[in-house]
């Protein structure tokens, strides 16, 4: 996690100086942002990458789940089917409950923020250019 944390963030606060800089408009801000986006989708792909570069650092070289802990077990019932649980390998589970999780929660709080400033963008453009011809709700303001 710690790789993986240090990798995305340090990607973030570059994009954040960028954001922050006071020569930035509102169509570059808007195309950072869905840049940042892309990566953080494209960053699903690279789990193995940041697993093993998280090893490098560990002593054990095994997840918590391999090591010997007691796998609950479930009640089977007498009046219902058995109960078929797809087992997944700690990497698996770590995988799609964290990793997976992060990424695609960071992907879409990032695309809320590219919707917003382009909806303001669309709504600065109509003052930008008062003599260009402009419909809004299907009339035209000039």
């Amino acid at each position: 996690m710690v790789v993986m944390w240090n990798f995305d963030l340090e990607t973030i606060n570059k994009v954040n100086v960028k954001i922050q800089a006071s020569t930035i408009d509102l169509i570059t801000a808007a195309d950072v942002y869905e840049s940042l986006r892309k990566f953080f989708v494209d960053q699903r792909e690279n789990f193995k990458y940041f697993e093993e570069e998280a090893m490098e650092f560990n002593v054990s070289k095994q997840y918590t789940k391999d090591v010997g802990k007691r796998q609950p077990k479930t009640k089977n019932l007498y009046d219902g089917p058995p109960d078929e649980k797809m087992e997944m390998t700690a990497t698996d589970t770590f995988r799609v409950n964290t990793f997976l999780v992060i990424i695609n929660r960071l992907a879409s709080e990032l695309e809320k923020k590219t919707e917003g400033l382009q909806q303001v963008q669309r709504k600065v453009l109509i003052f930008d250019n008062p003599y260009k011809k402009s419909s809004c709700l299907g009339r035209n303001i000039f």
